[in-house]
């Protein structure tokens, strides 16, 4: 089952083309300064080397020890404006995900702030589902409190980030790496159990208490928007 979006594609982001103009012209007057005070401080070390009067070689050094800090400040500031430009690329980036996300998925918020996108469309297996969320810009859901755990009353099971996939049989960690523990009261009575040699375990979520179970088996799932779309 393809569950990619018609129409999805890859975000681009351009700058307007005269900022961008604007921005190398800047870049290209900076190196130029730089290569310029370069050239400068070579020939002046040619130079040096006929200067006949101690006086004349401390003038000469001073010179050349002013044109190099010159050189380093301009140097990182270069650094600088192309760092600042790539932090302001990603966030637009960002910005522009998160405004897709919210336009594209009915998300449910929580109290605690997080926003969800409850998937009951089509039942799938665990991989699925965790692949389906990633291409939406988002993640399977992980559950912070017991709070936000009795928000998640659901009539069906639904899939969510925690397994024991990659992990020794039944060490269950959820999506972010935190660890999932046995004996905490959000498992059903009696699980998990459906872990052991071979097998792999998924979490899923029902009436608000969580059960493990192959991540073969089909489910819905709960997608949640990232932290960075806050």
């Amino acid at each position: 089952m393809d569950l990619m979006k018609p129409g999805e594609s890859v975000l681009v982001i351009l700058q307007p083309t005269e900022q961008r103009k604007i921005q190398n012209s800047k870049k290209w007057i900076q190196r130029s300064e730089v290569l310029v005070l370069l050239m400068t401080v070579n020939l002046a070390f040619s130079a040096g080397l006929f200067f006949q009067s101690m006086a004349e070689r401390i003038v000469f050094s001073r010179e050349v020890v002013k044109a190099m800090k010159k050189v380093d400040r301009l140097e990182n500031e270069l650094v600088n404006a192309t760092s600042m430009q790539d932090q302001q690329i990603e966030k637009l980036k960002n910005d522009l995900l998160c405004t897709k996300v919210r336009t594209e998925n009915k998300l449910t918020t929580m109290k605690s702030g997080n926003s969800y996108y409850f998937h009951n469309d089509s039942m799938v297996n665990w991989t699925e589902a965790k692949k389906y969320c990633e291409h939406s810009g988002m993640h399977l859901a992980t559950i912070e409190d017991e709070n936000e755990l009795q928000s998640f009353w659901t009539i069906d099971y639904f899939w969510l980030s925690a397994s024991d996939m990659g992990q020794s049989a039944g060490h269950f960690l959820w999506g972010d790496g935190s660890e999932l523990e046995h004996i905490s009261r959000w498992w059903k009575d009696g699980e998990p159990n459906a872990f052991g040699a071979e097998r792999e375990a998924c979490v899923s979520i029902y009436k608000s208490k969580l059960f493990d179970q192959p991540c073969s088996y089909k489910a819905f799932f709960v997608c949640q928007l990232p932290d960075s779309c806050k």
